[in-house]
């Protein structure tokens, strides 16, 4: 493993026995203790407890696990005792604001506890992170259930009972999945604020010797990240939209969502940072350098063919030395001129579209603001037009096109909130497609191994 310890993985591996209490607790327990009461909020902070907790009883250190337990069931017990006598005084429309914040402060209090006991040195700032990302920014995998939504819409006329069962399938795969997502993001966040084992550098790296058990995993759990963060901030928006018209303070429901939003967008940037790097580390590892396969990465479902080819593929290259010289001797992808062919293609059509729609419509000839935005239409699709003619010899063209494509997403809104967002994300994973196959560059550590590389091979 490049970026776990072997006690991590051991952790990680065996977190399947705290998520199998999640699927208890998700579809029998819940259901007799629900959250609105008393019983149902110890019950579940009891379980996340236990998550937060199970890595001490793999390591066998029975003591710590006894001291955390106690101490995070009487941090639990102040901070509910703290929110009850508050909540007489809290108006209604504020009391889910103020619910989230003591829920947050209950679960990031054990996450002290923990970083306490293992003396590590960052730990209020590894629990800051870990709780905005965890808690906040992963979004339930709810981007699984729109795409199979789609999916199912398309193949049948009555697909409303499957939904019953894809909808309890996926809720329960969260659940299950649960404590595998917090030691990923736990461990990731613990290892990088503290550097252990030049994991910074292993972070930011393309050139790492990936397996196929590592590759696998750990683009399959990032992709999840992406998906459901992405999802998530289209019914962030849609919550947020309900709480403004409800009568809630302006000011209050703006800095909310503002927070709510930055959860899941940090996650997002995070993960497509993660995968660009791991998919092309795969790559090189393998010695297969395949522009399509690459777009594949980026496409819900489909991405399950890249993800065969890969992990059956065996290791060619043992060392990132051999990694860094395939990167930079490695030729143009064929996948470069069907982009360049396809995109100005589509910006042709789009100005085409822009004056047919222009002329057809002559009502609104006389208002400057249809005018205006015909016009802008146009500007668009003519920057993007020339921007695809540069992009092979200009790295600022990518962005320009990245920055052309998000607008286009998010201004052209068809589609339910969610599956917009889902495009956000995937248009920005595009913007990590474009640059490795026109502009391919390494950084930072990456780049101080081409040298030595180069120079082997001569």
């Amino acid at each position: 493993m490049n970026y776990l310890s072997p006690l991590q993985f051991r952790v990680l591996k065996y977190s399947a026995v705290p998520g199998l209490l999640m699927l208890y607790y998700f579809f029998v327990l819940r259901e007799q203790f629900p959250s609105s009461n008393l019983m149902g909020q110890c019950l579940k902070a009891g379980f996340i407890g236990l998550i937060i907790g199970w890595e001490f009883l793999i390591r066998k250190d029975f003591k710590r696990f006894g001291i955390f337990i106690i101490g995070a069931a009487l941090w639990y017990f102040l901070v509910m005792l703290a929110f009850n006598r508050l909540e007489l005084g809290i108006r209604a429309s504020f009391f889910n604001h103020w619910y989230q914040i003591f829920s947050f402060l209950a679960f990031w209090g054990m996450l002290l506890i923990r970083g306490i006991l293992l003396k590590d040195k960052s730990f209020i700032k590894t629990g800051l992170l870990v709780m905005f990302i965890w808690n906040y920014g992963i979004g339930a995998l709810n981007g699984l259930y729109f795409i199979i939504e789609i999916v199912l819409n398309a193949a049948t006329d009555s697909p409303f009972p499957i939904f019953n069962y894809i909808g309890n399938f996926i809720s329960g795969t969260h659940q299950f999945l649960l404590p595998c997502f917090y030691y990923i993001i736990l461990y990731f966040v613990e290892n990088y604020l503290n550097d252990v084992d030049s994991f910074r550098q292993k972070f930011h790296s393309k050139i790492l010797v990936i397996g196929k058990g590592e590759y696998v995993f750990f683009y399959g759990i990032l992709f999840m990240f992406l998906i459901g963060s992405a999802t998530s901030m289209g019914q962030l928006v849609e919550a947020w939209e309900h709480i403004r018209y409800a009568g809630e303070d302006q000011i209050s429901s703006y800095l909310v969502f503002i927070f709510y939003l930055l959860c899941p967008m940090l996650t997002i940037i995070l993960s497509g940072y993660l995968i660009r790097n791991i998919m092309v580390a795969r790559s090189l590892t393998i010695n297969l350098h395949n522009g399509f396969l690459y777009y594949l990465h980026c496409l819900p479902f489909l991405n399950l063919i890249p993800v065969l080819i890969y992990s059956s593929q065996k290791a060619v290259h043992t060392t990132t030395t051999e990694n860094a010289v395939a990167y930079i001797k490695r030729g143009d992808s064929k996948m470069a001129n069907w982009i360049i062919v396809v995109g100005v293609i589509m910006s042709l059509y789009g100005l085409y579209q822009g004056y047919n729609m222009y002329q057809r419509v002559s009502y609104y000839k006389e208002s400057p603001v249809f005018t205006l935005l015909v016009a802008t239409v146009a500007i668009f699709q003519f920057v993007r037009l020339i921007n695809f003619l540069m992009v092979r010899n200009s790295r600022k063209a990518v962005y320009v096109l990245f920055t052309i494509n998000l607008l286009s997403v998010c201004v052209l809104l068809f589609g339910s909130l969610e599956l917009i967002s889902l495009r956000v994300g995937i248009c920005y994973m595009s913007l990590y497609l474009l640059l490795e196959i026109f502009h391919p560059t390494l950084f930072g550590g990456d780049a101080e191994a081409i040298p030595a590389a180069a120079h082997s091979e001569e």
